[in-house]
């Protein structure tokens, strides 16, 4: 997988939780919970096997548990796997 800046993982993950809401993009932001937009820890799965594809790496589900908001899961994200998306 070619390197990848994670801002443009970030988008793309707003992206597919607003796809998987049924909402518009605007409808998801940083302060976004997925219990809040009706998504569950199916959507979860789909949103860390997404972010698999992305960074070539094993993600675990449980951070979109543990942190309560779209924006504090992808920050933990980006501190996890930013090493290894700007890897050349």
């Amino acid at each position: 997988m070619q390197a990848m800046d994670f801002a443009i993982i970030k988008e793309r993950i707003y992206i597919r939780t607003a796809e998987l809401a049924g909402l518009p993009l605007d409808g998801v932001g940083p302060h976004t919970t997925l219990e809040g937009i009706g998504l569950d820890s199916s959507d979860a799965v789909l949103l860390a096997l997404e972010i698999e594809e992305l960074v070539g790496a094993e993600v675990d589900v449980g951070v979109f548990l543990r942190f309560p908001t779209v924006g504090e899961a992808m920050d933990e994200l980006a501190r996890t796997y930013a090493p290894l998306v700007s890897k050349t």
